[in-house]
């Protein structure tokens, strides 16, 4: 990660101590992909951040591994649809693992805000991956941005004590209604419980706990959005 423009192959993973089999392992249940797949869409990654805040176009193309222009454009085009010349209209969603005490998260982002926050041991992370670029009309690709190293700041300063109320943007992406339910969310002090009950009646809904009580099953920003503070009135 130091370097993603180093195009290692299997025998410098060998070199290093590092199987490639394991390798592979390890990334798909830490990423939801390959290794060899990680390392591409990596520096693809690198690659269209430079492109949109205004680099050379040869200078991104030599700079990041690949072995010519031509290959260059043949792998952006592949992941984002469109040449590396448009892709200053473009957009995407950075991806990254993030340590915790209560163990592994995986966020992603877009240049809005965070828009998925979960526990990775759920497993699934490549129908994860799936379902943002299908949600959000954009490629997944690992990295960071300014969201998620401000929520990686956030998130240790949380778990610490020491922070009450994330300041990171979030864009979440749901239905009208579910959108409603997470706003409210937000608005539970830290601390603190309510039911779902309350929760419906607080969006001018009463009758809806148990819509209320999907839309809090949906959220896919946990911890950001709260939804273990809502409980069963019992």
């Amino acid at each position: 990660d130091a370097d993603p423009s180093i195009p290692l192959k299997s025998d410098d993973l060998r070199a290093l101590g590092v199987s490639p089999e394991r390798a592979r392992r390890w990334f798909v249940e830490n990423f939801g992909m390959t290794f060899a797949e990680w390392l591409r869409r990596r520096r693809l990654g690198t690659a269209f951040t430079r492109i949109r805040e205004g680099s050379d176009l040869d200078d991104v193309a030599v700079g990041h591994g690949f072995e010519s222009h031509s290959g260059f454009r043949d792998a952006f085009v592949k992941v984002f649809g469109t040449p590396p010349g448009k892709a200053a209209a473009g957009q995407c969603i950075f991806v990254s693992p993030m340590e915790s005490p209560v163990g592994r998260l995986f966020a992603a982002a877009t240049e809005k805000g965070i828009c998925h926050l979960v526990f990775s041991d759920r497993g699934g992370l490549e129908d994860t991956l799936r379902e943002l670029a299908s949600r959000h009309g954009c490629p997944v690709l690992p990295g960071t941005n300014p969201h998620l190293d401000r929520l990686r700041a956030e998130l240790t300063e949380y778990f610490g004590g020491r922070l009450r109320r994330f300041e990171v943007p979030l864009s979440p992406h749901g239905t009208p209604f579910q959108e409603k339910v997470w706003a409210a969310l937000q608005h539970i002090p830290s601390g603190t419980t309510v039911s779902y009950q309350e929760l419906a009646e607080r969006i001018g809904q009463p009758t809806a706990m148990r819509a209320v009580a999907r839309a809090n099953g949906d959220n896919r920003i946990t911890v950001l959005i709260p939804c273990h503070r809502v409980i069963g009135a019992d």
